[in-house]
């Protein structure tokens, strides 16, 4: 019964977001928010410091912090094992996106104080605040082609494709409250920074010098999504890649018509903390005896 229920389920999912969507973009229409300030700010960042923000943070995670936690089992006589048990691993992750997040927030303020004042902006809570309330427009959108997608790709491939590798992880680290906690706290604060800080604050920002401003977006919003492939997502991968693209392009829409990089980790920020509380009450929903 529940294949047959499922499309049916599908479709009405669809219907609501795309309901949800309509009504939004009417009611931010009305307020202009879909309009963008003109594009006369000088960008000041090479192209050098951009590939050098992304070295520092990819060898910090793939190979600094590990390497240290592979230099620590030598020291305590331990030896290494391939398997690293789901604790270990999460705490490994947990350092070296802290790490990461920290070193490349360092080198951010290492630039160009004009550089640092034209990423930050003006009105810093108050454009955090509205990237969180824009969630309430571009989340919509974002579902609906989610689901869109996520229909058309069951329809071809009825099987069951896997999670996110970021869903499945925290799926099995929630049993665990200390390291939930960090591992949470990671998703919803350090990696929004992060990641907007490269790919708004370095990426965006360069790629704005070389090609118009949509040609950019939409660039940097296909770049963000990439960096979130895996192999192990299988054909969940094309439905994710849609969507992030999508979710890349409203942050760096945020960020240009805001000025001000807090208004897309504002956004990023409310969409990992909203998703990481629905798949915590889904998990919570699933363990409660029926």
């Amino acid at each position: 019964m529940d294949t047959v229920f499922e499309p049916i389920s599908k479709f009405s999912a669809i219907a609501l977001t795309s309901f949800l969507s309509a009504i939004a973009i009417v009611i931010s229409s009305n307020f202009n928010f879909w309009s963008l300030p003109n594009d006369k700010i000088e960008r000041l960042v090479s192209g050098k410091r951009v590939i050098l923000a992304f070295i520092i943070y990819f060898f910090t995670q793939v190979l600094l912090v590990p390497g240290l936690y592979l230099l620590w089992l030598k020291w305590q006589g331990r030896p290494f094992e391939k398997d690293i048990d789901t604790l270990t691993q999460a705490w490994i992750n947990i350092y070296a996106l802290i790490t990461s997040t920290a070193f490349l927030i360092f080198y951010f303020f290492t630039s160009k104080s004009t550089f640092i004042h034209r990423v930050i902006g003006k009105d810093l809570f108050k454009n955090f605040l509205f990237g969180v309330m824009s969630w309430f427009i571009i989340f919509p959108i974002v579902a609906t082609v989610g689901q869109i997608i996520n229909l058309i790709i069951s329809y071809y491939f009825p099987e069951i494709y896997p999670d996110q590798v970021a869903v499945k992880y925290l799926k099995k680290i929630l049993p665990y409250p200390t390291v939930s906690f960090w591992l949470i706290a990671c998703i919803t604060i350090a990696a929004p920074i992060a990641e907007e800080l490269l790919f708004r604050g370095f990426f965006l920002n360069w790629l704005l010098q070389k090609m118009k401003r949509w040609k950019a977006i939409v660039l940097s919003g296909v770049t963000f999504s990439l960096f979130h492939f895996s192999i192990s997502q299988g054909i969940s991968n094309i439905e994710l890649f849609i969507s992030l693209s999508i979710l890349g392009c409203f942050l760096g829409f945020l960020y240009e018509k805001k000025q001000s990089l807090l208004a897309p980790i504002g956004l990023h920020s409310a969409f990992n903390s909203i998703s990481v509380l629905m798949i915590t009450m889904s998990e919570v929903n699933y363990q409660l005896p029926q």
